[in-house]
């Protein structure tokens, strides 16, 4: 079996614009999506992976390493910052589902990561909502209940 590198050393010049395109299309069709997402990111298929990431959900994508996701997202941050910002929270929601206490302060890191590429690109999304009581900042725990867009524990709705 070949890498896409591998195989397109055997093509021609003139022969990889199609080679590229069938190899997408075949790796669209068959490959998992920790596969698929580094793919689309190492050919650069910006389009393809924004819509990639915005057809998988939060559970899918919070399985593939961030090996894979972190590239991904500084490729996606300019033009596809929706996107981005959902991969940095896989990253992040990854560790704290995981329980992976000796991670933890990185789980922040990616979640700020989101929100900041949310904010330069404009839009407000699940990242862009933490929680502000009575002009206090988040604390870390209201920030993941706020990317996982539930409520913390003890929470009472119209309670101040």
């Amino acid at each position: 079996m070949y890498s896409y590198r591998g195989l397109m050393k055997f093509v021609s010049r003139q022969d990889r614009p199609a080679w590229h395109e069938k190899a997408i299309e075949a790796a669209t069709a068959r490959a998992d999506l920790y596969s698929l997402i580094g793919l689309l990111a190492e050919t650069k298929e910006t389009g393809r992976l924004a819509d990639l990431v915005g057809h998988s959900s939060d559970g899918e994508l919070e399985q593939v390493s961030h090996h894979v996701l972190e590239p991904a997202a500084q490729m996606l941050q300019k033009a596809h910052a929706d996107s981005a910002a959902r991969l940095w929270r896989a990253m992040g929601m990854r560790i704290v589902n995981a329980g992976k206490s000796r991670y933890y302060q990185a789980a922040p890191r990616k979640l700020r990561a989101g929100q900041a590429v949310l904010r330069q690109g404009g839009a407000r999304g699940r990242l862009g909502a933490g929680r502000q009581r009575r002009g206090r900042r988040a604390s870390p725990q209201d920030r993941v209940h706020a990317a996982r867009g539930d409520e913390p524990a003890g929470a009472q709705h119209g309670s101040q």
